[in-house]
C-alpha cells in the first residue's frame, strides 16, 4: 500500500518549452557550445552546494555578453517555464487522503528559493544542493527514504526520467513513469 508519493519538479511539476539554455542561447544570440560549457561543468557543482550560482554566472554573463545583470539573467531564467496548478491541486487532494507527498529535485539554492511559495504544497522539499547528491544516487534515496518513515515498498517514486525511474525500481520503491497528469491518477487509483 502506497503511503508516500515522490515527485520531481521539472517534467511533472513545473512544465517549460525545451531546456532554458537552449531557450536563452536562441533569444539572446549566444551560442549553444558556449552557454553548454556552463551547464555541462559549473552548473553541476551549483546542483550539489558546492559552487554558488551567482558567483559561477559572472563570467560566463561576460562572454556570452549577456547586456543584462545577473540579477536579470537569473530572473530570465527563474520565470522561463511554469508550474503545472493541477497537479499541485492534486498533491493538495493527495494529502487530504493521507498521502505524504515528498518533493525530490535536482536544483541548486536560488532557483529553489525563488519557487518556494509554489512548493510550499509539499510535506517536505528535498534539493540536491541541500543534501549535496544529486537523482538517481542511492544517497539521494536515502535521504528520501529516511524523510517518509515508510518501507520503501510503501513509496511511490515519479519522475520524468526513464533512467531515474528504473533505479528508483532497483533501490525498491514502487515507480511511475511521469508522462501527464491523467495517467498518474489511474496509476494513484489502482
Amino acid at each position: 500500500m502506497i503511503k508516500t508519493i515522490i515527485f520531481d519538479l521539472d517534467g511533472m511539476i513545473h512544465h517549460s518549452d525545451g531546456y532554458f539554455s537552449i531557450n536563452v542561447a536562441n533569444q539572446y544570440g549566444i551560442s549553444e557550445k558556449i552557454i553548454s560549457e556552463f551547464f555541462k561543468n559549473e552548473f553541476k557543482q551549483c546542483l550539489i552546494g558546492k559552487a554558488d550560482l551567482q558567483e559561477e554566472l559572472k563570467p560566463y554573463l561576460e562572454k556570452w555578453k549577456f547586456s543584462g545583470t545577473l540579477e536579470e539573467f537569473m530572473k530570465i531564467w527563474f520565470e522561463f517555464g511554469e508550474f503545472d496548478k493541477e497537479i499541485l491541486e492534486y498533491v493538495k487532494e493527495l494529502q487530504t487522503q493521507g498521502f505524504k507527498c515528498i518533493l525530490l529535485t535536482n536544483n541548486e539554492k536560488y532557483r529553489m528559493h525563488a519557487y518556494e511559495n509554489e512548493l510550499s504544497v509539499f510535506d517536505k522539499v528535498i534539493a540536491s544542493c541541500d543534501v549535496g547528491f544529486r537523482k538517481p544516487s542511492i544517497e539521494m534515496f536515502d535521504k528520501a527514504l529516511g524523510e517518509t518513515g515508510c518501507e520503501k515498498e510503501e513509496i511511490l517514486f515519479c519522475d520524468d526520467k526513464q533512467k531515474f525511474v528504473d533505479i528508483a525500481n532497483e533501490y525498491g520503491f514502487q515507480t511511475h513513469l511521469y508522462d501527464n497528469i491523467e495517467k498518474f491518477k489511474e496509476k494513484i487509483n489502482m
